[in-house]
């Protein structure tokens, strides 16, 4: 029952496990870069079948943070195991979790636009908060340390 996830993201690594973005299948394997002042980058190798019809070798989703509607961030456990296992495992260790955020974004052709990613476990340490400062805008009235979502302790 307690094993290492055989697919999980690795550090570096993010996986677009869906959203609206035309040309990106889900499940699709890549790297955020968040090194630019005015967008984040999800930069990915397209499938064969996109590659060879494009010439592409690489591909990316720009995410221009001023145009980011919203971002939520979220874990789930990776194991749904029952009630009294799952009490079993926790004595001993914790619980792995999976770490998504949903962003939400208008694009360059005023299309409302949603990308689900999953990120590796430290990387929301990093990510929340370069996205609540670049992307302030999201965050309305909310409180700047609980926009987007909270890091667990």
């Amino acid at each position: 029952m307690i094993a290492a996830p055989a697919f999980a993201v690795t550090t570096g690594e993010a996986e677009y496990l869906g959203g609206t973005v035309a040309g990106t299948a889900n499940g699709t394997i890549g790297a955020l870069d968040t090194t630019a002042a005015e967008k984040l980058v999800f930069r990915y190798k397209p499938s064969p079948t996109i590659a060879a019809s494009t010439a592409a070798t690489s591909a990316e989703i720009e995410i221009p943070y001023a145009s980011i509607q919203s971002f939520q961030y979220s874990t789930e456990v990776t194991y749904h195991i029952g009630v009294l296992p799952a009490i079993a495992v926790s004595l001993v260790k914790k619980r792995m979790r999976k770490h998504f955020f949903t962003i939400s974004y208008t694009d360059l052709s005023k299309t409302t636009q949603v990308v689900v990613l999953e990120v590796p476990k430290d990387e929301p340490k990093v990510l929340l908060p370069i996205l609540r400062a670049r992307a302030s805008q999201a965050c309305g009235k909310v409180a700047a340390n609980f926009c987007g979502g909270t890091l667990p302790h």
